[in-house]
């Protein structure tokens, strides 16, 4: 009889795996019905997204499919959690959307929501609805160039917050101070967001945050502050705004710093990104500002490529230093440096320039300082015991 047992059980044990096989949850029926109901509140037009790969992504949603109810997490845009079937992910990016987002809106029951893309679309400048704040759960949130309008306080109640995207929403507001209370950013995007007044500081500092891009707001000022070791700050894009100071030292602390723009940010008075590993990386162009303020550059000891740009178009510059050295810099030296009647220190050494040795050069009269060593510089030392000459 032993012979017999051992087979018997194990087309038993067999025969419950098939029994305990998970089965896919359907989606919610509420959750289903409050995305047709967002779907009627607003309409498909082909000239409400801009983007290349723009298509109307309701299309695919139905209440019934092929006469049976159908399944919400199957839908274009949707995605559900796989072991509860509720909605997660709402990605309606490039959707053709037209429409006013109002704050009855059906959308603001997904409370289950971890990600909402709503980017590239029309909303017909509405106000971005304050009840936004009850999907707490949202880890991303990307409103960007879609035709919305201002920010409630409320979405401070977004503690989960990670990556924020803003771009080209007419906010039109001074800079909010409740983002600062967003501790779990890692990426805030607020370009061309109409922002004005100051920009505050603990944004720069907040514990995980990595991207801070808000460039072409011409109205916001604001300084780079005291940057500490360990900041995770990859980007750093502040073109087009009105800060002024310095770029401190200190910011030789972002050890992972990739992308630094401050470009017409004119107000900057020095600019020191020296010793780093930085290579991808926009020089300002502030620099070809006749009216810039600038009076120390040093970005030496990096990774830079490409020429060297204009700087004292006339010679009202202020530049007192300029430390270009141990880079990848090509091209020749700007005609427009001896414009720079304030130049004491000239680095330009240890890079890849091809030119005539600038005897040029010999009319700044302040110059103290001129390192060209290591490059691919020809011609002869000549003059340089007559006037222009190099002073002692």
């Amino acid at each position: 009889m032993e012979l017999y047992i051992f087979p018997v059980l194990v087309i038993l044990s067999c025969t419950s795996c098939y029994l305990i096989l998970p089965v896919q949850p359907l989606c919610h029926k509420d959750e289903s019905i409050a995305l047709l109901q967002f779907k009627d509140s607003l309409t498909a037009n082909n000239s409400a997204s801009r983007g290349p790969a723009a298509y109307t992504k309701m299309a695919s949603w139905k209440a019934v499919e092929n006469g049976t109810e159908a399944d919400c997490c199957s839908w274009d845009g949707v995605k559900c959690d796989e072991n509860t079937g509720h909605v997660i992910s709402l990605d309606l990016s490039s959707s053709c959307l037209y429409g006013s987002i109002m704050s009855s809106s059906s959308l603001f029951s997904l409370t289950h929501l971890q990600m909402l893309n709503l980017a590239d679309n029309h909303f017909n400048y509405s106000r971005i609805p304050p009840e936004l704040g009850r999907l707490s759960k949202l880890t991303y949130l990307n409103l960007s160039s879609s035709f919305l309008t201002g920010l409630p306080s409320e979405i401070s109640l977004l503690s989960n917050l990670s990556t924020f995207d803003l771009g080209y929403v007419n906010v039109s507001s001074k800079m909010p101070d409740f983002l600062v209370n967003l501790s779990s950013l890692t990426s805030l995007i607020m370009r061309n967001c109409g922002l004005y007044g100051e920009f505050p500081e603990k944004l720069f500092h907040l514990p995980k945050i990595q991207v801070l891009i808000f460039q072409v707001n011409s109205n916001l000022t604001g300084h780079f502050p005291e940057f500490r070791s360990g900041s995770p700050l990859r980007t750093l894009w502040f073109s087009r705004t009105n800060f002024s100071g310095i770029i401190p030292f200190s910011i030789g602390n972002l050890e992972s710093l990739e992308f630094l723009s401050v470009a017409r940010a004119n107000s900057l008075q020095l600019l020191d990104l020296s010793n780093n590993l930085l290579s991808w990386i926009t020089l300002p162009k502030c620099l070809e500002n006749p009216n810039n303020l600038l009076s120390v550059l040093s970005i030496k000891n990096n990774s830079f490529h490409g020429t060297i740009p204009q700087m004292c178009l006339t010679d009202r510059s202020l530049l007192k230093m300029i430390d270009l050295g141990y880079n990848q810099l090509e091209g020749r030296i700007p005609r427009s440096l001896a414009n720079c009647q304030m130049l004491e220190s000239l680095n330009l050494g240890n890079n890849q320039i091809r030119d005539v040795f600038p005897s040029w050069l010999g009319q700044l009269s302040k110059l103290r300082l001129l390192t060209l060593r290591s490059n691919n510089l020809q011609g002869q030392l000549t003059n340089l015991n007559s006037t222009p000459q190099f002073p002692n």
